[in-house]
């Protein structure tokens, strides 16, 4: 089986052959042993060869919000087409609570800049910014619910 996903503006071929209870999983030519061990709700145990690994998955449509180690990787399953990159979005990664408001609407941020912190079953999530630009509106404050991939702010 084949997917192409994109990350980080470039494309990734993944080809998965199940092989003896293991998935080879080769991506840009390389191939890896994954065993799956426990994959229910969204979470997901799996060993790399000798390495365990746990994350957690959110599905959006076609994007993968994937937490793994305290980071955040958000992939899109498909095809970049010729001269697209992928913006940077300020969504909800997760379902959770905001918690705290780090930026004030007018602020100018860099990238990797912390936006605002969620809170989601007890565990706080720090929101980023995507690129350098202006915070032109902030859509929500300290205390409401969001859902996973509704807009948080406009830059």
């Amino acid at each position: 089986m084949e997917f192409s996903y994109c990350y980080r503006d470039r494309e990734y071929t993944v080809n998965v052959d199940k092989e003896e209870g293991v998935l080879k999983v080769a991506l840009n030519g390389r191939e890896y042993p994954v065993k799956v061990m426990l994959f229910n709700q969204g979470f997901l145990q799996f060993s790399v060869g000798d390495r365990n690994c746990r994350c957690t998955v959110g599905v959006e449509g076609p994007q993968r919000h994937i937490f793994y180690k305290g980071k955040v990787y958000r992939i899109t399953e498909g095809k970049l087409k010729a001269g697209q990159k992928e913006e940077g979005s300020l969504t909800s990664p997760i379902s959770g609570k905001i918690v705290k408001l780090l930026v004030e609407e007018g602020q100018e941020v860099k990238k990797g800049a912390p936006i605002m912190i969620l809170e989601a079953m007890k565990m706080e999530h720090t929101v980023k910014a995507p690129k350098d630009g202006v915070i032109k509106k902030i859509f929500f404050k300290p205390g409401d619910q969001v859902d996973i991939g509704v807009q948080l702010v406009d830059m």
